[in-house]
C-alpha cells in the first residue's frame, strides 16, 4: 500500500473521539467509538499485530460502552496498546502530509488498474483524459486538465480538475458508470444461467439483444439526469452523448479495476457522491432497479423465467417442454 492511500485512510480517522478513557473504580470507557478508531487504522494493514493483541482483550468480549477490569496487568497493556496505536498513527499522518503533496479541493486522484501491457496502459490513460475533458473543459464549468503528480513506484495519478464544480460533474459520471458496470456483471451471470438451461440459439440471442436494450436505456437516463442538473437540458445535446460516452468508458475502466477517488479537502457533500470502491457490489443506481429480462420473454423458447416488480428472478424456473422445475423446488 503506498503513502497516499494510507494518507486517505488516517485522514478517517477520529483521533480526537476514538480514545479510551479510564474512571474510577477500574473502568475503561467509550469503547465504541474506539473500536471504530481501531477499525478505520486496520484499513492501512501495519498494525495487524497490535490490533489482535486488542482484540484479544477484554473490551472485545463485551458490547458494553464501559467495562470493569480488575487486573491492572491486563488493563495497562490495553491502555499501552492504545496509545500506541493512537501515537503513531498520529505521526504517521503528520509525516504524510510533509512528504506528499497538497491536493486541493479541485483535485481527484487515479488509481489505474495493474497493467503489464504499456500499450494497454497508455490507452487508458487516453481514455480517462477523453472522458473528463470533453465533459469540463468548456466556459460553463471552466474545468482543467492538469497532472498535479505522478505517485512514485505507484499506479496513482493526482489530477487538477480546476473547480469543484468539474470534480462534482467527474464524481457522477463515475457513480453512473459503476451503476452500469454492476448492471452488465449481472447480466452476465443471467446469461450463464440461461446457457445452463440449454435454450435454442434464438432464445440466448433475445436474452442478449434485450440486455443490451435495457442496458443502453440505462445508460441514457443516467446521462440525461447529469444533463439536466449540471447543462442546458434543451441545447446541449451535444454533451448528452458525451456524458454517455463518458459513463460506457467509466464502466469499462472500473471493470479493469481502475479506480477514481476525490482529494481530501474536496467538501463532504462532493466526497460523497463518489462511489465507495470497497463496496463495489453493492452500488445501485439513484433511478428505479433495471429488469434485466423483461417478464416471459423465454417463453415458447425451450424455458419460461419469471421476475418480480424490482427484476429479482423468482422461485419458479420451468422447462415448457417437460414441466420440470428448475432450482430444486417442488
Amino acid at each position: 500500500m503506498m503513502l497516499r492511500e494510507i494518507q486517505n485512510i488516517l485522514l478517517q480517522a477520529d483521533f480526537e473521539n476514538g480514545q479510551l478513557h479510564y474512571q474510577k473504580l477500574n473502568n475503561i470507557t467509550n469503547i465504541h467509538n474506539f473500536k471504530a478508531f481501531v477499525d478505520v487504522l486496520n484499513g492501512t494493514s501495519m498494525y495487524q499485530d497490535t490490533i489482535r493483541e486488542l482484540m484479544q482483550s477484554e473490551i472485545y468480549r463485551t458490547s458494553s460502552n464501559t467495562l470493569n477490569i480488575e487486573n491492572d496487568k491486563e488493563r495497562k497493556a490495553i491502555f499501552t496498546a492504545a496509545a500506541y496505536l493512537s501515537n503513531s498513527a498520529y505521526e504517521l499522518l503528520k509525516v504524510s502530509e510533509c512528504i506528499l503533496d497538497s491536493l486541493g479541493a479541485e483535485a481527484i486522484s487515479i488509481r489505474m488498474a495493474d497493467e503489464k501491457d504499456f500499450g494497454r496502459l497508455v490507452s487508458d490513460i487516453d481514455n480517462i483524459y477523453k472522458v473528463i475533458s470533453q465533459l469540463i473543459l468548456n466556459e460553463k464549468i471552466n474545468g482543467k486538465f492538469i497532472i498535479n503528480s505522478w505517485g512514485t513506484g505507484s499506479r496513482w495519478i493526482n489530477l487538477n480538475l480546476g473547480t469543484v464544480l468539474a470534480v462534482t460533474i467527474v464524481a457522477h459520471v463515475v457513480r453512473a458508470g459503476e451503476v452500469v458496470y454492476k448492471k452488465v456483471k449481472e447480466g452476465k451471470i443471467f446469461c450463464e444461467y440461461a446457457r445452463g438451461l440449454s435454450l435454442k440459439c434464438e432464445a440466448l440471442d433475445e436474452i442478449a439483444n434485450k440486455q443490451s436494450e435495457l442496458l443502453n436505456q440505462l445508460v441514457n437516463e443516467e446521462a440525461k439526469k447529469i444533463q439536466e442538473e449540471f447543462y442546458d437540458a434543451d441545447k446541449d445535446n451535444e454533451y448528452l452523448e458525451r456524458i454517455k460516452c463518458s459513463i460506457k468508458i467509466f464502466s469499462e475502466l472500473i471493470e479493469r479495476s481502475t479506480e477514481i477517488y476525490p482529494a481530501p479537502a474536496t467538501p463532504e457533500d462532493v466526497k460523497n457522491l463518489f462511489p465507495d470502491f470497497d463496496k463495489l457490489e453493492l452500488i445501485t443506481s439513484k433511478k428505479t432497479p433495471m429488469t434485466l429480462i423483461n417478464v416471459n420473454i423465454l417463453a415458447n423458447q425451450g424455458g419460461l423465467t419469471e421476475f418480480d416488480s424490482s427484476g429479482n428472478m423468482s422461485q419458479k424456473t420451468f422447462d415448457s417442454r417437460s414441466d420440470r422445475m428448475f432450482l430444486g423446488k417442488e
